[in-house]
């Protein structure tokens, strides 16, 4: 079974090769006209990552592309506006926010009022993707400087005021302040836009992977309102930490991830199992970069009004969902 990641459209190259040693192949869901989340230089083994589109009939027309062009033209022109803000943009509490009223007249000069509300909530399925696309690339780029200034510390000290407030330094710039934006109606906006175009890609006891903690939250705090009157407890997931150990260990823990929705509670008492082996021994600490994992199953939720407020979260009923974390070679 392929890992499919989620709701990611792309991902850094680094990360993507670290995950194609836990997951291979990982199948990656991006949109009509996006481009390919790897470059033909990037060292990622052939076979190991699977690119998959909407089908042809979800295919807007040509001019999207046009629109996406205009779309850039306008963050370029409003540096100081927040991508999340255009993903919330059809949001019916705000029709009328400044910030979006651009690309608001671009979007509607394509939705025809006498087309199939299905065409047209295709259109906006996409372009939240592409935007979220950019959200994405935006706080990876933030991540990394943050790295890089905290490994030069030591040279801030003396010539900048404040120099252990790294976030600070970065606030007053456009795109890079500390939150990543995305919040609970930011995050629906794009489950319910990656669910409507790929749920043809999910299948009974499917795996999905993600790299944000936002995104694994969400989701679980969905499933805890389905269950209000569930135990405190939650038998269904387990979280654990790997150190460096190779290839050949993260592939056999891969695949014991990907076959967690056959039997839930028999793969948590292996996984249990396997993660004592990277427990340090008392008294001692593990040294270098440490994997974080979480694992969720995604259990039928009580009662058949479950789904009736979110509709599009049946669609990952019965699936797992599983969170890396500590992939980037700096952190």
């Amino acid at each position: 079974m392929s890992a499919i990641l989620f709701p990611h459209t792309s991902l850094p190259g680094e990360i993507l090769k670290k995950l194609c040693e836990f997951f291979r192949p990982i199948t990656i869901c991006q949109p009509w006209f996006m481009t390919p989340p790897i470059s033909s230089d990037e060292d990622i083994e052939a076979g190991s990552i699977r690119i998959v589109n909407p089908p042809d009939s979800m295919k807007p027309e040509n001019a999207f592309d046009n629109l996406l062009t205009d779309y850039q033209r306008w963050t370029d022109l409003n540096s100081g506006r927040h991508y999340a803000d255009i993903v919330r943009m059809d949001r019916p509490d705000d029709p009328g926010e400044d910030s979006t009223w651009g690309i608001r007249q671009m979007l509607g000069r394509m939705i025809r009022p006498d087309a199939p509300v299905e065409k047209n909530n295709i259109l906006k399925y996409h372009l939240i993707l592409h935007m979220a696309r950019e959200i994405e690339i935006q706080r990876y780029e933030a991540d990394k400087i943050r790295r890089e200034l905290g490994r030069g510390r030591a040279l801030l000290e003396g010539s900048i005021e404040n120099a252990d407030n790294i976030d600070n330094l970065l606030g007053d710039l456009p795109g890079f302040d500390s939150k990543s934006g995305l919040d609970e109606s930011n995050l629906k906006r794009i489950t319910e836009a990656w669910c409507a175009l790929f749920v043809g890609q999910l299948t009974q006891g499917g795996i999905l992977v993600t790299t944000s903690l936002d995104v694994l939250d969400y989701i679980c705090e969905a499933w805890e309102k389905m269950n209000p009157e569930k135990d405190n407890v939650d038998n269904s997931m387990i979280r654990f930490d790997i150190p460096c150990v190779g290839q050949d260990r993260y592939g056999e823990i891969g695949e014991l991830l990907v076959s967690f929705g056959d039997d839930p509670d028999k793969k948590i008492a292996a996984l249990e199992e396997l993660a004592g082996e990277f427990r340090p021994s008392e008294g001692k600490e593990t040294s270098g970069r440490i994997i974080g994992i979480t694992v969720k199953y995604l259990n039928s939720p009580a009662g058949e009004e479950a789904f009736k407020k979110d509709a599009f979260l049946n669609t990952l009923q019965g699936k797992t969902i599983i969170l890396v974390q500590g992939l980037c070679s700096e952190e």
